[in-house]
């Protein structure tokens, strides 16, 4: 499916939202199941490897190869998507642990779109979530809830770039691969400032 970016004014935002994607032509947001089969989920998880990334994204060690990369994504509950940028793989990110008009979201870019195009993907992303209707015309979800490990600087950045709040930090909320834990920042992004 493909889906013009849809501004919307966040005054949390540190840096403004881009009001058109030029730098990276068109972005196709895949869901699986659907518009991502296993041969496209396993060519993701190599994209990850290649790029040092599966540990960081599975920082809890939950994934470890490709096969499970694949099981994961088409679990029960969890909503799995991935962006393409000009027909390449830009990002992946999910959903999971809905509660009314929330849920969790989880976010990676790929190495080649660091910096101000994972910006871009991003707001391209939460605009896109935040604006999905239900039948009965009403949002799916209001809110998107993140919990970051604090140990993750980039991710840390790109949470606040994309105009996320930030409640706090939640000790020892992150648990890494070998049972060791780190503190989990913990941060939504609405659809409207005021609730």
């Amino acid at each position: 499916m493909r889906h013009a970016p849809q501004p919307v004014s966040s005054p949390r935002a540190r840096r403004a939202r881009p009001r058109a994607v030029p730098a990276l032509g068109v972005l196709d947001i895949r869901a699986h199941p659907g518009g991502l089969d296993a041969i496209d989920l396993e060519a993701l998880w190599e994209r990850l490897e290649d790029d040092g990334l599966a540990r960081h994204v599975f920082f809890d060690g939950a994934v470890t190869d490709a096969r499970g990369f694949v099981a994961f994504a088409g679990e029960p509950g969890r909503a799995f998507y991935a962006v393409y940028a000009d027909g390449d793989p830009a990002a992946l990110f999910w959903l999971d642990g809905r509660c009314g008009r929330s849920a969790r979201i989880h976010f990676a870019v790929l190495r080649d779109y660091f910096g101000s195009p994972a910006r871009i993907i991003g707001f391209y992303v939460t605009d896109w979530l935040l604006s999905v209707a239900g039948s009965d015309g009403r949002p799916l979800i209001e809110v998107l809830v993140g919990v970051t490990p604090r140990t993750n600087g980039a991710a840390l950045g790109l949470v606040r770039d994309l105009g996320f709040t930030v409640l706090g930090t939640v000790p020892h909320g992150a648990p890494l691969a070998g049972g060791r834990s780190v503190g989990a920042v913990v941060s939504y992004l609405t659809r409207n400032k005021e609730e």
